[in-house]
């Protein structure tokens, strides 16, 4: 049986306008400032990682597996935005039959969730210069928690993302400059292909809170000298 979730009564919270800049993602603030988002700032840090993993598999195959893996994790999202929803109706619109088994082994988890405050909602922080669009904002097994959906076709070692916790870090401190309600608890679920159950990370953003100010400062700092050195 599907769960019907509640959803609290919030004030609306601005929508930014986004664009995409040579595959970075940037936001446009309130004050007319350019903010990146979460995301940007975070993956420059990884992209070591990719381009030595590209040159592993070549690009042929490391573009096959990136398409697929944005395809599977734009339909999970949908899958699960419609949940959270209460749209039972539609909920498997559009869906291939493995992606309904995915579902079915992470509803028990998704259950967990309720008292939901924002879906899919656009956050920004004029303070740390970043923006972003955080998944879920809501009580997970009753403690308030920034939630976020991530696929995967392998199990994830912990040590691997700590970018994740790190991101939901960051929509944890937007949403308290936004709202004054502050959140810690930052939540990870990851569908695992060919799991029958997801991984679960369950995190205090206190744990991530300096390291992300270090790479957000890294990345200003960067892309400030890049900037000064086209000028000149």
């Amino acid at each position: 049986m599907n769960k019907t979730f509640i959803h609290l009564c919030k004030p609306e919270l601005k929508q930014l306008v986004s664009e995409e800049v040579n595959g970075e993602r940037y936001y446009l603030s309130p004050k007319g400032n350019k903010l990146p988002s979460v995301t940007t700032v975070l993956g420059y840090f990884k992209k070591a990682q990719i381009v030595e993993w590209r040159n592993r598999v070549g690009a042929k195959e490391a573009n096959s597996i990136a398409n697929r893996a944005a395809t599977r994790g734009t339909k999970f999202h949908a899958m699960m935005e419609r949940y959270l929803k209460n749209e039972h109706d539609i909920l498997f619109k559009n869906v291939m039959p493995d992606m309904k088994q995915a579902f079915n082994d992470i509803k028990s988890t998704i259950d967990l969730i309720d008292n939901i405050h924002y879906i899919e909602s656009p956050l920004y922080s004029e303070t740390l210069g970043i923006a972003g669009r955080t998944d879920v904002i809501a009580e997970y097994s009753g403690t308030p928690s920034i939630i976020d959906f991530k696929t995967s076709q392998k199990l994830k070692k912990e040590e691997w993302i700590d970018n994740y916790f790190e991101q939901g870090t960051a929509y944890s401190l937007m949403y308290e400059e936004l709202t004054s309600f502050k959140i810690e608890q930052i939540v990870v679920i990851i569908s695992v292909s060919g799991m029958s159950e997801p991984q679960v990370f369950v995190k205090n953003r206190k744990d991530y809170i300096d390291s992300l100010i270090t790479k957000i400062n890294a990345y200003q700092s960067i892309t400030k000298g890049k900037e000064q050195c086209l000028v000149s």
